[in-house]
C-alpha cells in the first residue's frame, strides 16, 4: 500500500471522508479524484491526448463541414406611392 497505509488506516480514512461528505457526494468526489490524479500523471509523463482512442486523431484530420445555408435571394419591397399621387385612370 502507499505511504505504508494498512486496512484500519485505509478504512478509518473511508469512514471519516463518508461522514464529511455523505453517501451522494461520495462517488463524485472519488471521480474528480481519480480524474485529477489521471491528469496530473499523464502532465507528469507527457501524454497530452485525450483516453478517446483513435476517434481525436481522424476528427482531428478530418474536421466535420459547417452547416452553411446561404441566404435567401434578396427583393425589394415595391415602390411605395402615398394615395394622393397614385396614378389616377382616364375617365
Amino acid at each position: 500500500m502507499p505511504f505504508q497505509l494498512g486496512i484500519p488506516e485505509v478504512i478509518l480514512v473511508l469512514v471519516v471522508a463518508l461522514l464529511f461528505l455523505g453517501p451522494k457526494r461520495l462517488p463524485e468526489a472519488g471521480r474528480s479524484l481519480g480524474k485529477g490524479i489521471r491528469e496530473f500523471k499523464d502532465g507528469i509523463t507527457g501524454n497530452d491526448d485525450d483516453h478517446s482512442g483513435s476517434t481525436s486523431q481522424a476528427s482531428a484530420l478530418n474536421p466535420p463541414q459547417p452547416n452553411y445555408q446561404p441566404p435567401k435571394s434578396y427583393s425589394p419591397p415595391p415602390a411605395y406611392v402615398p394615395p394622393d399621387q397614385s396614378p389616377r385612370a382616364s375617365e
